[in-house]
């Protein structure tokens, strides 16, 4: 039993590689702002996932852009109620299929390797310094709920975000059952 639980750990972990490879090749926030049709399809399609559907999908203009960061608020969001306690939940999950090491490798490796790259694609879009630091905190908080998604065996939840994320857009936060994009 313990050659093949190895392997399917190795094959765990070069997966997680290749994930991490991907977060950290993203093109972060590099269509900031322009308004795509996909992107409320698959936002959608995350919702549907999670079984949400009391929300508002709202595009942020550059504009706007620090004025929203300001109002982000949870209270009331039935969204924040759905995702809140998917953290512990994937915990869990990653503690009885025995990859602990894993989660503790990624939780502490994966902000660092996302940082640079989602620091330079924000600065890049948008330069003031308190969007620029919510935007990199935000992409590394979605890189790591993405990756703990994997370990935990539930990879599709995320899949929607991730190809927000690969086409340059991202949610940047959400008040009451608005969720602001850009």
């Amino acid at each position: 039993m313990g050659g093949i639980y190895n392997v399917l750990k190795l094959s765990i972990a070069e997966d997680l590689s290749t994930l991490s490879e991907k977060l950290c090749s993203i093109e972060w926030y590099r269509k900031a702002c322009i308004q795509d049709q996909q992107t409320e399809e698959l936002f959608y399609e995350f919702c549907q996932l999670l079984k949400i559907n009391d929300y508002q999908f709202q595009w942020v203009k550059k504009e706007e852009l620090s004025e929203k960061i300001k109002g982000i608020d949870f209270e009331g969001s039935q969204l924040w109620e759905g995702i809140k306690d998917l953290p512990d939940r994937f915990k869990v999950r990653i503690n009885t299929k025995g990859l602990n090491k894993a989660l503790e490798k990624i939780v502490d490796h994966l902000p660092e390797s996302i940082f640079h790259p989602a620091f330079d694609g924000a600065f890049r879009q948008f330069q003031e310094e308190k969007i620029v630091n919510h935007l990199t905190v935000a992409a590394m908080y979605i890189s790591l709920l993405i990756c703990c998604a994997y370990l935990a065996g539930e990879e599709s939840l995320f899949e929607p975000i991730l190809r927000i994320l690969e086409s340059g857009h991202a949610p940047i936060g959400m008040e009451g059952n608005i969720v602001y994009f850009i």
